[in-house]
């Protein structure tokens, strides 16, 4: 049965985003056009930032930022962003990275270039009552061009972690340096990537807790729970294709050429927009029931990259809050409850709030208030709760 629902499943950040205008697909591209002089210096620096106007938020200000990271092969790229400034009292000087969900892998699907960039953020206003700075990466390839890390734990964890080293210390942002990470879906993979990799890719910064909601965790157990169903075949799509750019992999024997020419179609429109998700799934519908000639999980280099692409729970040292619907059919509460118990048995405070009547759409949007409130604690200092075995 095909999930109809995928306008609203998959195009979760839609419900957060705000109207979505055509304009948006002729907007001026020059502030994310990257040049050999923008990548002359280290990753997690500035190149530069501007003012973004604001109509949905107020005492606050925001900024769209490019900024240097890294990719998976240690070559250093740009990713572009944006800061949101608390103007709610005196600053605190503490920073929350914003990773975001699927929005799509081309150009034109990045969050900052939305009419209304800041409202795809769950709990932007919160935040800014807590008095904190966010900083929101669109990922590398996702408004500066090039081949988007989706669900490639490397490349979505350097840009997380060094839009943070970006923006610390800039006065403009009023950023210090300790800071939390946030993510919903496949921005929760990010952040728990990120949260495995903060020690050693960003020692300077000291990470006090990583808080998600609805992640995507184990990706082999994920593919295998989704790939027959409209939503997993259209995100199935998009981590295949990129991990083939990315990796270096051919595509085929695991899919037809036809099917190929079919996920680059699905490839080209973004997802957190209804009238290119209609075109993604128009798309989808001709790729057939069964559009994989085997399961990845079974062959290399696509078991390999699986396993290298999903969290690894003993690698995580530090409070987690993980907010799971439990009528996720995207991301299966099962996995994440098991990925949960995994993180308690290492030693990490977690709070798992398990969510009724909840699925993968929702997920970020019924859960802010608590992941925001537990993200405030942690950044000043409280002792991190946890109901590991209760």
């Amino acid at each position: 049965m095909k999930y109809l629902k995928f306008a609203v499943c998959l195009a979760f950040a839609l419900m957060l985003a705000g109207p979505v205008a055509r304009a948006e697909e002729n907007k001026d591209l020059s502030f994310y056009h990257v040049t050999d002089a923008d990548l002359a210096g280290k990753p997690g620096t500035l190149i530069r930032y501007e003012p973004l106007q604001l109509f949905s938020v107020y005492r606050a200000k925001a900024y769209r930022i490019l900024y240097r990271t890294s990719d998976m092969h240690g070559r250093t790229v740009a990713s572009s962003g944006m800061v949101v400034v608390s103007d709610y009292g005196p600053p605190t000087k503490s920073i929350v990275a914003w990773a975001h969900p699927t929005t799509g892998v081309t150009r034109k699907c990045a969050p900052s270039l939305r009419e209304s960039p800041i409202d795809a953020i769950a709990g932007i206003t919160d935040l800014i009552v807590e008095g904190v700075t966010v900083v929101a990466t669109d990922y590398p390839g996702l408004g500066t061009g090039g081949v988007t890390p989706y669900l490639s734990g490397i490349g979505e964890a350097h840009a997380v972690l060094d839009s943070v080293k970006a923006i610390a210390g800039v006065e403009a942002f009023q950023a210090g340096h300790h800071f939390a990470l946030y993510g919903y879906s496949q921005g929760g993979h990010a952040a728990l990537f990120a949260a495995a990799l903060a020690k050693r890719y960003a020692p300077e910064h000291p990470l006090v807790g990583v808080a998600v909601a609805a992640p995507a965790t184990e990706l082999g157990v994920l593919l295998d729970d989704d790939v027959s169903t409209t939503d997993g075949k259209i995100l199935s799509a998009m981590a295949l294709l990129s991990w083939s750019k990315l990796y270096g992999v051919p595509l085929e024997p695991l899919v037809t050429p036809h099917v190929v020419k079919v996920m680059e179609l699905i490839d080209s429109n973004c997802v957190d927009k209804v009238g290119s998700a209609i075109k993604a799934l128009d798309a989808e519908g001709t790729m057939g029931e069964k559009f994989l000639n085997f399961d990845p999980n079974e062959r290399e280099p696509w078991k390999g990259l699986l396993a290298a692409n999903s969290v690894n729970p003993k690698n995580i040292r530090m409070p987690v809050f993980i907010a799971q619907g439990l009528d996720d059919q995207i991301v299966v509460p099962a996995v994440t409850e098991r990925f949960a118990a995994a993180l308690c048995k290492e030693g990490n405070p977690v709070v798992l709030d398990l969510m009724k009547d909840v699925d993968h759409g929702m997920a970020a949007k019924k859960s802010f208030h608590q992941a925001v409130r537990w993200i405030g604690e942690r950044l000043n200092g409280k002792p991190a709760p946890s109901n590991c075995g209760g």
